[in-house]
């Protein structure tokens, strides 16, 4: 059965539905292996290479692997049942809304794995490497990643909940929208404001946007201040009332929709209240969007207006509304 999968792994053809069971596969490749419905099950592998597989709807049941290779492989809705893995290099594999619940990955190497949709919930990933995995999504729920490098990896809309991420790396790692509810860090990240996940909202060399947000922003506020525009408790709320200043002014240019968010979104995060230098370093070090013109526009502002250091955006805007008042 092996010499059959190297044979369809040679000639780039699709194996199906087929099972392998209770056996050792030691030292083979079968790089570029496309499967359907292909099941290992109770199965042992050692020192062998799945690099650039592309599998769907395939099964690894009960089996260990150690020193097993799946560099750039493409898994989708696949499971994996009570896999323990020894040594194992996933770095830029794709493992999506698949299942791998329970298994084992410790010392594992996910390097720029992309993970999304997928259950790892009670997974072992001890001192695992995930450096800028894509784990959008993810259920880690129970997981113990104690001791894995974590370092810029995408946990957005992922359930963290019981994860127990004690010695972790977690440099740079996005966080937006995460679960966090009961899970352990050596710092306490879960409750750190929202203002430490700030995005610059700013379009890619929209150069022009970022000259005209000073004025703009006073003209809008000065025909807002008697709106209260700063009593808003969200961004959408504020975005749709500024929207109805601009539309009802004649004094005002109106800009396009997607401009309002540009030009107003980096000063409201989910309540308005972003510390200017926080807000500064944010566009300073965004490596995506020319932001710097207004990063320096903001610095000036805040100087010419005599802010204190830890002043917020929300200092900044009542200092202007009151010079027109």
């Amino acid at each position: 059965m092996i010499k059959t999968l190297q044979d369809y792994s040679s000639k780039n053809k699709t194996i199906r539905a087929i099972t392998i069971e209770g056996i050792k596969i030691n030292d083979i490749a079968l790089n570029g292996l496309r499967a359907d419905e292909l099941c290992f099950s109770d199965v042992g592998i050692k020192n062998s290479t799945f690099n650039q597989v592309q599998w769907r709807n395939c099964r690894i049941n009960n089996s260990e692997l150690n020193k097993v290779s799946f560099q750039d492989a493409i898994l989708r809705m696949c499971n994996w049942h009570n896999v323990h893995t020894q040594n194992c290099d996933f770095s830029s594999m794709v493992f999506e809304n698949s299942e791998a619940a329970g298994c084992e990955f410790d010392h594992a190497n996910f390097e720029n794995a992309s993970l999304v949709d997928s259950d790892f919930s009670r997974a072992s990933l001890r001192n695992a490497n995930l450096t800028n995995a894509d784990l959008t999504g993810v259920n880690l729920r129970g997981a113990d990643l104690s001791g894995a490098v974590c370092d810029g990896v995408n946990f957005e809309n992922a359930d963290l909940r019981g994860a127990d991420f004690s010695g972790a790396r977690l440099d740079q790692a996005d966080l937006q929208n995460a679960d966090l509810r009961g899970a352990i860090f050596d710092e306490d990240i879960a409750s750190e404001p929202e203002t430490e996940q700030f995005t610059p909202m700013f379009s890619p060399g929209n150069q022009e946007l970022a000259d005209a947000m000073g004025p703009l922003l006073v003209s809008l506020l000065k025909q807002g201040a008697d709106k209260d525009l700063l009593s808003k408790q969200t961004e959408a709320e504020f975005m749709r009332e500024l929207e109805g200043i601009v539309r009802l002014s004649p004094q005002t240019e109106s800009p396009q929709q997607e401009q309002y968010d540009e030009i107003i979104g980096p000063l409201f995060d989910h309540g308005g209240n972003v510390g200017i230098n926080e807000l500064i370093n944010a566009l300073h070090e965004d490596r995506d969007t020319p932001s710097a013109a207004v990063a320096e526009m903001l610095k000036g502002m805040a100087k010419d207006m005599n802010l204190e250091e830890d002043a917020t955006t929300e200092d900044l805007l009542e200092k202007i509304i009151k010079s027109f008042s």
